[in-house]
């Protein structure tokens, strides 16, 4: 959850409160997910370039995108982050609304533990 709130820090926008988690196997474990979306009133580009730029510096290798839809639907910016054995995040951000989720490292554990 800590990659989910120092990304939230990189843009001054109205974050909503942090969600539950969704929980999800992985190999040898499980690890959990947040998924949180928010409005934009900014450059979308830049703001894509902000979360790039950040993720990389926390030692996250980047593989980012853009995808034009035209005139009316303009640009989605997206990027996946991720390192071996830490947490990944990834983003999408259109010319309205940035949509940013994070997965913990993978730790041990069985995902009948979390499921209610």
């Amino acid at each position: 959850m800590q990659l989910l709130n120092d990304t939230e820090k990189q843009a001054d926008l109205a974050w909503p409160a942090t969600p539950s988690p969704s929980a999800e196997q992985c190999e040898g474990g499980v690890r959990f997910g947040y998924y949180v979306t928010a409005r934009i009133r900014t450059d979308a580009k830049q703001l894509a370039t902000t979360f790039q730029r950040f993720w990389t510096d926390e030692g996250l290798t980047v593989s980012p995108s853009t995808t034009n839809f035209g005139e009316k639907r303009g640009i989605l910016y997206s990027a996946t982050a991720d390192e071996a054995g830490a947490a990944s995040a990834a983003y999408q951000v259109s010319n309205t609304t940035v949509v940013v989720r994070v997965l913990s490292a993978c730790a041990a554990g069985s995902l009948d533990d979390y499921e209610e």
